[in-house]
């Protein structure tokens, strides 16, 4: 008889541990639906790559529990990636233009801030839709059961070409309005730069 319960006790931890080996573990996601195949951009460790003449811009959200709403949140990280990189873009480029050329640290600070402001409004940073969305719905185990969520992958573009068109714009436009402003430092930037980066255009 002893052994008999022994047998038993034996037989019912190995159900135990089976049964919890077997059932779904909690935490576990898995991938259960998506827009389509991932893209490589997608896969890519970047929020920014330059192809083929033009600018792309990445913005992703996870773990959301509407897709509506995941999709507006991701142009928005995407919009602000555009904008952030419009502003490193273009300080980099009128510094590299001045470095070696007498002009004020003011100046150039003015001038800087203001042709960022005029380069994102004219090419409509907020305006501009995207070129690609990937969405995923993932699928989480958790002790009540399973939960839902959307992953949403968006991929936003501008053409190099209107960038520095309205790079120059804002150049030649800014020149203009420092010398009817007498603006004297910022001016001295403006003509810098535009010597330099445009040439005689």
């Amino acid at each position: 008889m002893k052994r008999y319960f022994i047998l038993l006790s034996l037989l019912g931890l190995f159900l135990v541990l089976f049964s919890c080996a077997s059932g779904p573990q909690i935490g576990k996601m898995k991938v259960v639906e998506e827009s389509g195949s991932k893209p490589g951009w997608v896969k890519a460790d970047k929020d920014f790559f330059e192809k083929k003449g033009d600018f792309y811009f990445r913005g992703v959200v996870t773990n959301r529990k509407d897709l509506g709403y995941a999709k507006r949140e991701a142009k928005a990280e995407a919009i602000k990636n555009i904008a952030e990189k419009v502003n490193t873009r273009v300080r980099t480029e009128f510094n590299e233009a001045t470095q070696g050329s007498n002009v004020s640290d003011e100046g150039l600070s003015i001038f800087t801030s203001d042709a960022i402001s005029w380069v994102a409004d004219n090419l409509n940073i907020q305006g501009i839709s995207p070129s690609n969305v990937y969405w995923q719905r993932v699928e989480k185990v958790t002790p009540d059961g399973f939960k839902y969520s959307y992953n949403v992958y968006v991929l936003c573009q501008i053409p190099k070409a209107d960038y520095e068109k309205a790079r120059n714009m804002a150049i030649k436009a800014l020149l203009k309005k420092y010398a009817n402003a007498g603006q004297q430092d910022a001016k001295k930037v403006a003509a810098t730069v535009q010597k330099r980066l445009l040439g005689n255009h």
